[in-house]
């Protein structure tokens, strides 16, 4: 990937955690709320483990979006905490689910954000992954593609 793509990549994801906690957008889990007017840092992760998931769909324009969630670990790098900082409804409790298996590299933060992209493309041979910094990309299918 070029340089300036994963630049573009980091800033994405940096200004979505951030819209998250500024606008104190309400997580969907615990009734637990960002403090509005307050911006947090983030470290960039480096994924050690990541549990397999399909996209949970629907897979038309609604199964499409972004879900931010902040992850509270450990000093081994092992997730203690998942909380959903915004999203689509139907994409939260999947992507919290799968934040809570995440392993990464241990860092000097004891939080950080996570963005999961779901994405629904017209043909495609299943659920695929992309990994970025602080980005997950869960790409599914519309319908299954066969070349035979």
């Amino acid at each position: 990937m070029t340089g300036a793509r994963s630049t573009m990549t980091r800033r994405v994801v940096a200004a979505i955690a951030a819209a998250c906690i500024m606008c104190g957008w309400p997580a969907f889990t615990a009734g637990q709320q960002a403090t509005p007017g307050r911006v947090e840092e983030y470290e960039e992760i480096y994924l050690q483990a990541f549990a397999d998931m399909d996209h949970p769909g629907p897979f038309d324009a609604s199964g499409e979006g972004y879900v931010a969630v902040k992850l509270t670990l450990d000093r081994h790098g092992n997730v203690k905490d998942a909380v959903a900082l915004s999203g689509p409804r139907g994409l939260v409790q999947p992507a919290v689910e799968n934040a809570k298996k995440l392993r990464v590299q241990p860092t000097s933060s004891r939080t950080v954000v996570v963005v999961y992209q779901f994405a629904v493309v017209d043909a495609c041979f299943g659920t695929s992954y992309w990994f970025e910094s602080n980005l997950i990309r869960i790409t599914g299918c519309r319908r299954l593609y066969s070349p035979w």
